[in-house]
């Protein structure tokens, strides 16, 4: 009797690590959603998906049942996560995503700024540097280069 309620304690706990993986999975979609990832920033999102998953997923399991692979956990976790695929998440994202959307455009409408900012210093350093005699520095004072004819 102990081991099925041990069994079932375990069960819990990998139902428990599904739902954080479940969050992970939310927070790095709001990452891209606020960043409007690329390709390459998305492939990196789920290598970190995965790596996160999989460190969350056997510290549960070393925990409670000192890192034995059986097949009830992995449903557990599976249940877990799915559990909260379709419950918290949505209401997650419905209320989040807006928020991210919004920071994501603010932040590029700044670096925009930013970067525009930068460009016209710039240019402005450009200009003030220019001779202003259009050659006198040369040696010329205006004349033509008489290698140029």
């Amino acid at each position: 009797m102990a081991n099925t309620l041990d069994q079932f304690y375990v069960f819990l706990g990998a139902v428990y690590g599904g739902i954080i993986i479940g969050i992970w999975y939310d927070a790095l979609r709001l990452f891209r959603i606020l960043t409007k990832a690329k390709t390459w920033l998305v492939a990196v999102c789920d290598i970190l998906f995965w790596f996160g998953a999989a460190i969350v997923y056997f510290e549960v399991m070393f925990g409670l049942d000192n890192a034995q692979i059986r097949f009830y956990p992995i449903v557990g976790s599976i249940v877990g996560f799915a559990v909260y695929m379709l419950g918290p998440s949505r209401i997650v994202m419905r209320g989040f995503s807006p928020i991210a959307r919004g920071a994501g455009e603010r932040m590029r409408r700044a670096a925009t700024g930013i970067k525009r900012k930068h460009e016209e210093k710039k240019a402005l350093r450009r200009l003030q540097e220019e001779p202003e005699d259009g050659g006198a520095e040369n040696g010329h004072d205006g004349e033509k280069d008489p290698k140029a004819e």
